[in-house]
């Protein structure tokens, strides 16, 4: 059996091996199962998307398609609820402005660039997104100066910012998932 202290561990399996730089990248599990995955290539800044529709053992998970060039000085983030799945990304002309590309069939196809804002900051370094049930989105972020900012979207249209409030020394990385509710 496979417990600690009485309580059932996962053993994890490994299905791919891939040729992939290990920097950043998100995942997210539409409502059909499928298996989306983002991530930027650190030397040239290109941002791939991958779709798996059956995520297992035999699956292909080495086929990724590119959407263009982003910061490699941000990560990228997804999120998802139903068929609805979002992606963000920093831009790279100004290590700043985060945009953002939905689809709406889990992943399959995706919409143009859309500018969710540019902060009133020097650089974004993180971003982390979660999206509830009806459709409300918080996108979160965290700037240079280790303050962490966030703004919702509501009925298709981005709220201001509000800032988090609190102060770290530095952000290594950020995730978001929703639990109850923000307001």
């Amino acid at each position: 059996t496979n417990r600690v202290a009485g309580v059932a561990r996962p053993i994890f399996t490994r299905h791919y091996t891939g040729a992939e730089s290990p920097f950043h990248h998100a995942a997210a599990m539409p409502g059909d199962g499928s298996l989306v995955r983002v991530r930027v290539d650190p030397a040239s800044g290109a941002l791939y998307v991958q779709r798996v529709a059956t995520p297992g053992p035999t699956s292909n998970f080495g086929a990724w398609t590119s959407l263009g060039t982003v910061s490699t000085g941000a990560n990228a983030a997804l999120c998802s609820q139903g068929a609805q799945v979002m992606l963000f990304y920093v831009d790279a002309a100004d290590n700043l402005s985060i945009y953002y590309r939905e689809s709406n069939d889990y992943g399959a196809t995706w919409n143009a660039p859309v500018k969710a804002i540019t902060p009133a900051v020097t650089s974004v370094k993180w971003v982390a997104a979660a999206i509830k049930p009806g459709g409300v989105v918080a996108l979160f972020y965290a700037s240079d100066t280790a303050g962490v900012a966030v703004l919702k979207r509501s009925g298709g249209s981005w709220g201001n910012p509000s800032d988090w409030g609190s102060s770290v020394s530095s952000i290594t990385g950020m995730a978001a998932s929703y639990y109850e509710d923000w307001d």
